[in-house]
């Protein structure tokens, strides 16, 4: 496989919606129940998902007990949210940016330039993502598992490879690409990167299509 073979290919027809595209899990605090979780979910990223009071929380989104309670129920309730709005935070800006083009390396690019920028830019939400390990148990089954976003993503890798002339098993290079997304959102935490977003995403998405298809050169060209 060759540089030439994983070249982008043309976006698909059809203009792009005209709503704005989403920016991340936490990108709306305009009303009083987002605003808490958008602080919830800070607190959450800095300290842990058990550490945070109920009072913590109500200071930092300047707002009573009673009002979280009628929101959320209980501090537990706050926690599940935070979950589920992971969930289909990410789900939504898959299924958006999945949307703008026909199966392509290139889309498949984009994507991940998107979520380099939100980990770029909400930093503390890499930070929460990387506590997942230590979530308690009792929240086990609330843990963000995008299963119609997945299958989505799988579908589309495997059309991309298909255009790009490219035989990989899409489902294990899905779970290739979001493993190593993760590992260098980590490491963008604590170094500084001269790569941009979309560098990285395209040497992120070739080097993966290249492991998947078993052509370590291709591989090893993309990590120089």
């Amino acid at each position: 496989m060759t540089e030439q073979q994983l070249s982008p290919s043309p976006p698909g027809g059809g203009a792009a919606p005209s709503i704005a595209p989403p920016v991340g899990p936490f990108d709306c605090v305009t009303d009083t129940r987002a605003r808490i979780l958008h602080e919830a979910a800070q607190l959450f990223s800095e300290r842990g998902f058990d550490a945070p009071s109920v009072r913590e929380i109500c200071e930092a989104s300047g707002v009573s007990k009673p009002t979280l309670y009628y929101h959320f129920g209980n501090r537990d309730g706050v926690v599940e949210a935070v979950l589920a709005q992971i969930e289909s935070g990410f789900s939504a800006m898959c299924s958006w940016h999945l949307a703008q083009t026909q199966p392509s390396v290139a889309g498949l690019t984009g994507l991940f330039t998107a979520f380099f920028e939100v980990g770029a830019q909400q930093r503390w939400l890499i930070k929460l993502l990387s506590r997942f390990p230590t979530v308690p148990t009792r929240f086990m089954s609330g843990m963000p598992h995008p299963k119609q976003a997945e299958a989505a993503l799988v579908s589309y890798v495997a059309a991309a490879a298909e255009d790009a002339a490219l035989d990989v098993d899409a489902e294990a290079t899905v779970w290739l690409l979001i493993g190593a997304f993760t590992r260098l959102s980590m490491l963008r935490l604590h170094f500084d990167f001269d790569e941009t977003s979309d560098v990285l995403a395209r040497r992120l998405v070739h080097q993966a299509l290249g492991l998947a298809s078993s052509d370590i050169a291709t591989a090893k060209e993309m990590t120089r």
